[in-house]
């Protein structure tokens, strides 16, 4: 893994980072393709204010958006995407909630609300229902996780996130997976 420095200043609450370059060839395989593009945020951080009231102290950070449009094939771009994809969470979380209040006004609706056989029956369903869930949802993201290695070419150097970004006060970190790539972008942009 490679990582590069990118520096940045903020200046008159504006956020100054020099506009950069990127090799050719996708970020993930190095290989020459036809361009696609996968875009890669992090928030830079700006100034920090405190506030005190009374025993509490209260820190606000303000931070600044950036992104680029990392050059990738079509290949990786689609196992990066199949990997981040997730289950409808959503959805199911509901249709979880709506069953749960479910059995639960139905509980009280037959009085048996005040029932310890019913309330500890009622207490198993949902033991069973959430484990279901989580299951489901686990099962869910391995599913997508082999579906986008299944993907993944010989020269692939990760399932997801060829580019990584990561910032402190003075720079923006930019970590590559393909080393070969990192480097090459490093020289065209004078970083280290």
């Amino acid at each position: 893994m490679r990582s590069v420095r990118v520096p940045y200043q903020v200046i008159d609450n504006k956020l100054a980072i020099r506009q950069l370059s990127w090799p050719r060839g996708c970020a993930c395989c190095g290989q020459e393709s036809p361009p696609s593009s996968l875009s890669v945020s992090a928030m830079v951080r700006g100034k920090s204010s405190t506030s005190e009231v009374g025993m509490y102290r209260t820190t606000y950070t303000s931070g600044y958006p950036v992104s680029w449009d990392v050059p990738m094939c079509q290949r990786c771009a689609l196992h990066d995407e199949t990997a981040k994809s997730s289950p409808p969470v959503g959805v199911l979380g509901i249709v979880g909630v709506a069953a749960a209040l479910g059995v639960g006004y139905g509980l009280y609706s037959m009085d048996l609300a005040y029932n310890e056989v019913a309330i500890v029956g009622y207490a198993l369903f949902l033991a069973i229902l959430g484990s279901g869930l989580y299951e489901f949802f686990a099962w869910s993201i391995r599913r997508h996780k082999s579906k986008a290695v299944a993907m993944m070419g010989p020269t692939c150097t990760a399932v997801t996130g060829a580019v990584t970004p990561a910032w402190d006060m003075d720079f923006v970190y930019l970590k590559f997976t393909h080393d070969l790539y990192g480097s090459t972008f490093a020289q065209m942009n004078g970083a280290a």
